[in-house]
Order: structure tokens, then C-alpha cells, then sequence
């Protein structure tokens, strides 16, 4: 009727903590390239990047990271891509991921810049010039702008062209006694072009 205990075991370790939500992402594109940016998950060791894939209508696991960043790149310019990123943390020898993805995070890639922009020899005047270049399939339309060098590079804009297939404009007022200079900014499906 007496009872008796061994002494204790070795202890193991029981934790009830998991990743938290990753918060504040920030996109920013190039041609080719897309940078994620991020606030720390709580608990997390490193985080999980995916891009959906329209086809499969999933997303798709590319890899993971320690940093509160990821550049993803060798993409297509002018493209829509679709994000998500999910925080996890390392337990021994086990990855615990957040029950919280953060999903839909849209980025487009902006258009590749116009080549071959030139003014058309033939078309020169006394008063005018014709400026040209090569198309760009894809892209909204195109913006013409002067700038002036002397004028700490203040930028002009003088024409918006609303369409992928002008590949030309002709600017007219020119002073024979002056050099003007033009840019060429090309409009794409995004609002993130400079």
C-alpha cells in the first residue's frame, strides 16, 4: 500500500510559440527583377517566398530567406507576377511556419526602354524634326519629353502618345541657333514607372 517514485527524467523541451504574420511588404521593380521587402514576422527565423502560377492556379514554392528582403530575378519585362510570403521558425530540428500567409501580392516589371531612339534625318528642318524608335509590344503608349541640361536637367513633357504602335513624333518650334534634347519614357500597366 506504500507508493513509490523513481527520480526524475531528463527533461524535454514543450514550446507553444509559432511564427507571427509578416506585415508591411513593399514592392519595387525593374525590367527584369522584383525586390519583396518586409517587417519582421514575431518568432520568425527566416521567411518562405511562393509565386502563383496561373496555370496550375497555385502558388508555387521558389525558396526561403533570413533577410527581410528578396530579389527575384531573370523575369520579363512588363509582366504582372503574384506573390505570397509566410514566416517560420526553427524548433531542434523541426521548421514550424506561420499559420499566416501573406498572399496576393501583386508586382509588375516594368517595359524594357525604348532602343533606337533617334531624330530622322530626313525629316529635319529649319523648324522641326521627326523623332523615332523601335516598338514595343505590350506597353500603353510612349511620352516625349525635353530637358534641359543647363536647367539642372529639368525635364519637359511634351507629348503623351496613347498606343503601343506609334514609333514616332514630330516636334515642331525648333530655333536653328539652338540644341534641343529629348527623352523617351515608355507607359506601361503599372502606376510604378519613373
Amino acid at each position: 500500500g506504500t507508493y513509490y517514485k523513481s527520480s526524475a527524467s531528463a527533461y524535454t523541451k514543450v514550446s507553444v510559440l509559432s511564427p507571427g504574420k509578416v506585415s508591411n511588404v513593399t514592392v519595387k521593380s525593374s525590367n527584369n527583377s522584383v525586390t519583396l521587402s518586409w517587417e519582421a514576422a514575431p518568432n520568425a527565423t527566416g521567411y518562405q517566398v511562393y509565386r502563383y502560377n496561373e496555370t496550375t492556379e497555385a502558388y508555387s514554392y521558389l525558396g526561403k530567406t533570413t533577410e527581410l528582403s528578396a530579389t527575384l530575378k531573370n523575369l520579363k519585362p512588363n509582366t504582372k507576377y503574384i506573390y505570397a510570403i509566410r514566416a517560420y521558425m526553427l524548433y531542434g530540428g523541426t521548421t514550424i511556419v506561420s499559420d499566416h500567409i501573406v498572399d496576393n501580392i501583386v508586382a509588375y516589371t516594368t517595359p524594357d526602354a525604348v532602343s533606337a531612339f533617334a531624330v530622322d534625318p530626313a525629316s529635319i528642318t529649319t523648324t522641326s524634326a521627326r523623332l523615332v524608335w523601335n516598338k514595343l509590344s505590350g506597353v500603353s503608349g510612349y511620352e516625349i519629353y525635353s530637358y534641359d541640361e543647363e536647367a539642372a536637367y529639368t525635364y519637359t513633357l511634351i507629348a503623351r502618345l496613347p498606343s503601343d504602335s506609334i514609333t514616332g513624333y514630330t516636334v515642331d518650334f525648333l530655333n536653328s541657333s539652338e540644341i534641343t534634347k529629348y527623352c523617351i519614357y515608355v507607359s506601361g500597366n503599372t502606376r510604378q514607372y519613373q
